[in-house]
């Protein structure tokens, strides 16, 4: 792991523990040498957290790409649907005057053929 303490960081650990220094210097220096790889492992969780919200930032723009492509779609297809409703209708209702007027025509026909005396 990124924040685990390396050989050479344990030798210079070891190293500074052996030296025949100050013990206030000692355990100053090795609460430096501590706090140093604290902060650097901490920096570098820190950009790893950053990498992954960045990454989740750049998924969230995509889905909501794809969801505003859909929505077009979706818009199209009900407008298509919708236009082709209107024709629908607007057939129906052709059919239905020709239908009218095709059963007007037949009275028109039975009622002449009546006059004419065609029809008993």
């Amino acid at each position: 792991p990124a924040h685990s303490i390396s050989a050479d960081q344990l030798a210079i650990v070891r190293e500074l523990l052996s030296r025949n220094i100050d013990e206030n210097l000692k355990y100053m220096l090795l609460e430096q040498f501590i706090n140093t790889h604290i902060n650097s492992a901490a920096g570098i969780e820190q950009k790893r957290a950053r990498d992954e919200v960045e990454s989740l930032q750049k998924l969230l723009l995509t889905a909501e790409d794809d969801i505003a492509k859909l929505r077009t779609r979706v818009a199209r297809a009900e407008k298509s649907a919708s236009k082709r409703k209107t024709e629908r209708d607007e057939a129906t209702s052709k059919l239905l005057d020709v239908k009218s007027a095709v059963e007007a025509s037949r009275a028109e026909l039975v009622r002449v053929r009546a006059e004419a005396g065609l029809i008993e």
